[in-house]
């Protein structure tokens, strides 16, 4: 993903009550400064908040939380 297409996100999950609206910047903090895991919000996000995600991630053992951020699991 690109700088122009990051810039382009405006994503706003269903049953949003208050209508947020995530930005890049908002995947990226909720990824803790992880791209590639932001990156991976941005394409897994099709209904959901992007924290319910991480949370989904997390109980998959998809991704590790460390005292630094997020980290994807090694195969």
């Amino acid at each position: 993903m690109n700088e122009t297409e990051r810039r382009g996100i405006a994503y706003v999950p269903e049953n949003s009550e208050d209508g947020h609206v995530y930005r890049w910047s908002d995947f990226l903090k909720i990824a803790k400064g992880n791209v590639a895991l932001a990156e991976e919000l941005v394409s897994l996000c099709t209904w959901q908040h992007p924290e319910t995600e991480i949370d989904q991630l997390l109980r998959d053992e998809i991704i590790d939380e460390t005292e630094d951020g997020y980290v994807f699991k090694a195969d």
